[in-house]
């Protein structure tokens, strides 16, 4: 597991961070306001449509285990 987002074959993909986890506005074609934004794609259980290069996320609790969740940001 890399914890370089875009980095190997298997790196993080649901990474907390707007701009990843919110498909983009030219494809929209409408604006996601804050509150549209956690309750349609913060929950989402798929990948993030666009992903953020060279992102670092946390890497592994004291257990040596990683999820690749949205909430898992700390």
């Amino acid at each position: 597991m890399s914890y370089l987002v875009g980095y190997g074959a298997n790196y993080p993909v649901h990474v907390h961070h707007r701009g990843a986890s919110i498909i983009s506005t030219s494809i929209l074609h409408s604006v996601v306001e804050c509150v549209e934004g956690f309750e349609k794609w913060y929950s989402q259980k798929d990948g993030n449509p666009n992903v953020i290069f060279g992102a670092l996320v946390g890497g592994p609790d004291s257990k040596d285990k990683f999820s690749d969740e949205r909430y898992n940001y700390e």
